[in-house]
């Protein structure tokens, strides 16, 4: 696609500082809005984490976009949204750490809405109340829901339309990044056309453009650079109570590879220049390109004497090193995995290719050195790894449990119940894995029915291989027992009697395909939100079953 963007923001005429942020980077062809919340700058604080954070957990994946510009199937599309909505559930949990450090920033949060272009579509990750507007051969559409009270309100009927921009509730939101550890997030993707424009704005420019649309208009005009100011101007003249940020987008023209136009921001960082000639763009390197397009207030600009107060102040996650494991992104590039070993393995064997090979386009490559630990006892690693190259031992404190090698599934059950890790898994030697984190994997299995039903049917293969396998241990372990015991010891002792008791007991402890199980203490959080049958009765059919789904999702 060929694209025409710029931005500006402003402090607004009664607020002392400027909560907004915004971030564009034409790498990713990625734009975010962001409005924070909380008092003592904490809102200024959460904005800014936040558009940092979404930036580099799509960064870091930006390989499941390749993917999805290769090959543009339904499947890798919803592939891209699964990394929109991790990426803001990633921002949200590091706001939400971040203020748990400074009792001044409890409860600070933040609006959030960004948009991806790739392949001729849109991808849109929303939560709050900054909006996206689209303009489309004259129409103007509203293409995000506003999180507020008053939406709801609206909604159901109690105040109407007309009535919102003076209502007391106006600035309440119900959805927020960083507020709480997780946040529901919108995520959608849509067809885009040659001469789309697309606005970005916090709720400083929008609340004015509900009470007058005139302004509108702008999106139409030659000069992209001259919109964002416009918005900004009329924002300010009819009030501006509030921070003003504007990001407008142009598509030209669609059906090229690379972003290739002419792009600016407002304001640029101190001592920092760039062209706006696609040929000086791709000379940027990339610590060059993120600090030329990432939003800045002026009163923020004027406070910074040292380059690196320009980054977010470090949170507890980024603290947490992992230099002992060599971590990277899989994304499209799938030359050199275990794509056939996957295949054939109990939890991914019901797969066809190409579900597989969008699963593990959203996996990590880990590589560990001999005697590395991959996990410790303990710890609280929700993910599933699979073991390409290399061996692993499974070891206690004292004692070696087990020995792993290529082919070998960790943590699979994991999917299900979050528990600690009962044993330390150790490098023998040079290892690669490949890492699923389990936040990742439950997204994409509630996207896609198809994906879910068949891990799940490859997690019962794998438990009912171990239940195999227990029952056999049991039986050989009850053996051996008793073979020692008629050995050396007479068979007038008591022990003989007792054991014999004993042994029923331990057989009848195995677990087996007949045992009727309690109900479970956990169930998943993508399970839960699963529609329900009402009359758990066994006898019940399948037409009353569809009619009872009917009309719970009514």
């Amino acid at each position: 696609m060929q694209v025409q963007f710029w931005a500006a923001t402003d402090v607004g005429l009664t607020r002392d500082h400027n909560e907004d942020n915004y971030l564009v980077d034409p790498n990713l062809s990625l734009f975010v809005v962001a409005d924070g919340m909380g008092g003592h700058a904490a809102g200024e604080i959460a904005s800014s984490v936040a558009v940092h954070e979404v930036r580099e957990a799509i960064k870091k994946q930006k390989e499941v976009i390749a993917g999805f510009k290769k090959s543009g199937s339904v499947l890798q599309r919803q592939t891209v949204l699964t990394l929109l909505e991790q990426a803001v559930l990633t921002a949200c949990k590091s706001v939400y750490q971040c203020a748990q450090e400074d009792s001044e920033r409890h409860g600070m949060g933040t609006t959030l809405s960004l948009l991806l272009l790739a392949r001729n579509r849109a991808f849109v990750g929303h939560v709050g109340d900054s909006r996206i507007y689209r303009s489309r051969q004259g129409k103007i559409s509203q293409i995000t829901e506003d999180h507020t009270v008053i939406n709801e309100l609206i909604k159901s009927g109690r105040i109407k339309p007309d009535e919102a921009f003076n209502s007391p509730y106006k600035n309440a939101v119900t959805r927020a990044v960083g507020v709480h550890p997780s946040v529901e997030v919108d995520t959608f993707d849509f067809a885009v056309q040659a001469g789309d424009n697309f606005l970005l704005c916090s709720d400083g420019l929008s609340g004015y453009l509900d009470e007058d649309q005139g302004p509108f208009e702008y999106m139409e005009r030659d000069d992209i650079k001259e919109i964002p100011q416009a918005m900004i101007e009329f924002a300010n003249t009819s009030g501006g109570k509030d921070n003003i940020t504007a990001i407008m987008i142009r598509v030209d023209e669609l059906e090229q590879a690379k972003l290739t136009t002419s792009f600016g921001m407002l304001p640029p960082l101190p001592n920092t220049s760039f062209s706006t000639n696609e040929t000086d763009l791709d000379e940027l390197d990339e610590l060059e390109a993120e600090e030329s397009l990432s939003g800045y207030t002026d009163e923020r600009l004027q406070s910074l004497s040292q380059e690196d107060e320009q980054v977010p102040p470090p949170l507890p996650s980024q603290m947490q090193s992992e230099s002992d494991l060599k971590v990277r992104s899989v994304g499209g590039d799938l030359e050199d995995l275990p794509i056939n070993l996957l295949k054939v393995s109990p939890l991914f064997g019901l797969l066809n290719d190409e579900l597989i090979e969008a699963l593990v386009s959203l996996a990590e490559i880990i590589e560990l050195e001999t005697n590395t630990p991959l996990v410790l006892k303990g710890d609280e690693d929700e993910a599933l790894y699979f073991l390409f190259e290399g061996e692993l031992r499974v070891e206690d404190d004292d004692a070696k449990i087990a020995h792993l090698t290529v082919g070998s599934m960790l943590g699979e059950n994991k999917l299900l119940i979050s528990e600690p890790h009962p044993y330390h898994v150790i490098a023998e030697s040079e290892c690669k894995l490949l890492r699923w984190r389990s936040e990742a994997l439950h997204l994409l299995m509630s996207r896609s029915p198809d994906i879910s039903s068949r891990i799940m049917w490859g997690i019962a293969l794998l438990n009912q291989r171990k239940i195999k396998r227990l029952e056999r241990s049991l039986k050989m372990m009850n053996e051996m027992f008793t073979q020692t015991l008629e050995q050396y010891v007479p068979k007038e002792h008591p022990a003989h009697s007792s054991w014999q008791k004993e042994s029923k007991a331990l057989l009848a402890s195995a677990p087996s395909s007949v045992e009727v199980y309690t109900p479970l203490d956990h169930v998943p959080s993508f399970v839960q939100d699963l529609p329900k049958i009402v009359d758990p009765s066994f006898e019940i059919s399948l037409k009353e079953a569809q009619d009872q789904l009917d009309v719970e999702q009514d």
